[in-house]
């Protein structure tokens, strides 16, 4: 990791989302809000150019449903670089133990961090975990597949940090 990020981790508490995360997370996005937006504002669209009279129909309605669910979306991307830290004198072997048993898939590791994603499931399509050591603190973050996880990513930093309090009682965990 660059001094950039780890700065930006412990100081701001977020992370930094690569094209990949941000095209992983707009896509779904992109399809199910912002689409039909435009395809409902394009008949609205025409009868302005045209002069025609504009009816308050079904079309204006989705657009004014979907364009803000869009915005909304693109918001709570925002919110998922957010970075929670977790515990302290901790380090990448006593996370290791923790994820293991939590049945989770490794992903990427290297010296101070440890990538692992979950398993599909009747609520999600998987989330990416992300866990930093730094300085013998752990910054935990969960991204979801979706724009709207329904809570998932809470519950992945509940159930992590639920483990680490049964794997070392004595350590400090928030």
């Amino acid at each position: 990791m660059t001094d950039k990020e780890i700065y930006s981790i412990t100081n701001k508490r977020k992370i930094h989302f690569g094209f990949w995360d941000w095209f992983d997370q707009l896509l779904p996005i992109f399809f199910l809000t912002f689409i039909p937006a435009i395809l409902g504002l394009t008949p609205t669209i025409y009868k302005l150019i045209s002069g025609a009279q504009i009816r308050f129909d079904v079309t204006l309605i989705l657009v004014l449903i979907f364009l803000p669910l869009s915005i909304l979306g693109v918001a709570k991307i925002r919110g998922n670089q957010k970075v929670h830290m977790i515990g302290e004198k901790l380090d990448l072997n006593d996370i290791l133990t923790a994820v293991n048993e939590l049945d989770w898939e490794i992903v990427e590791q290297g010296p101070s961090y440890l990538f692992a994603k979950t398993k599909f499931s009747l609520l999600s399509w998987g989330e990416k975990i992300r866990i930093f050591v730094i300085d013998e603190k752990v910054y935990f973050n969960s991204v979801g597949s979706a724009a709207f996880t329904f809570g998932k990513n809470r519950r992945n930093r509940s159930i992590f940090k639920g483990k680490l309090k049964e794997l070392h009682p004595t350590k400090p965990i928030n």
